[in-house]
């Protein structure tokens, strides 16, 4: 069977703070659970994009705990990942990143079915969590759809301010669960189906 592709994000491992929102009354138990889910849908060969916000403060201990997950692990760095370059000291941290992540970035593209998606921790716009810092770092909205966290909202669809597809895929928005690629590949291509037909009525 051919390996599964999977995207997540805002795992916040060992954050008080986001454990309690979640409703866990532990730090242990909301790792616990977020672990738990992973074993229970990637394989050794899958593919997990994790985009961003691994934790916030226990940076060995999210990667060390990632680490031990199955599944080739590629990363996008988000606001809260200390090897992202908005921080000054992203240089000394970026290996220990390297060691557990296929690849690190700050945005990425990947075709799914034939149809282009950027990459990002970060929405184009519509979130309420912007900063000056993490600002610098967000896409141009050009009209491509965007796959991202971030935002810790329930909704998993969004439109930017000019209508561009914004795909979350934060843990938050999907019951803690993994969402898989062919998920995103129907929301990508209900997209397309619509814009067709905005262009033939306009048309």
């Amino acid at each position: 069977m051919a390996p599964s592709t999977w995207f997540t994000s805002d795992l916040h491992l060992r954050h008080r703070l986001v454990a309690d929102v979640r409703g866990f009354a532990s730090t242990s138990a909301h790792d616990e659970a977020i672990c738990s889910a992973w074993w229970n849908v990637v394989d050794n060969e899958d593919i997990v994009y994790v985009l961003g916000d691994l934790t916030v403060r226990a940076h060995d201990y999210a990667l060390n705990r990632i680490a031990t997950l199955p599944g080739r692990k590629r990363l996008i760095l988000g606001n809260h990942d200390e090897a992202h370059p908005m921080f000054r000291s992203y240089e000394r941290a970026e290996a220990a990143y390297r060691d557990v992540f296929e690849s690190v970035g700050t945005h990425g593209m990947r075709a799914i079915d034939g149809v282009d998606a950027m990459l990002s921790h970060f929405p184009y716009d519509g979130d309420s969590r912007s900063d000056d810092r993490g600002d610098r770092h967000r896409l141009r909205d050009v009209g491509v759809p965007v796959i991202h966290g971030h935002t810790h909202s329930a909704d998993q669809l969004t439109r930017s301010s000019k209508g561009t597809l914004q795909v979350h895929v934060g843990l938050d928005a999907h019951g803690l669960a993994l969402v898989p690629e062919g998920w995103i590949a129907k929301a990508l291509a209900g997209a397309r189906t619509s814009s067709r037909t905005v262009q033939r009525r306009d048309g």
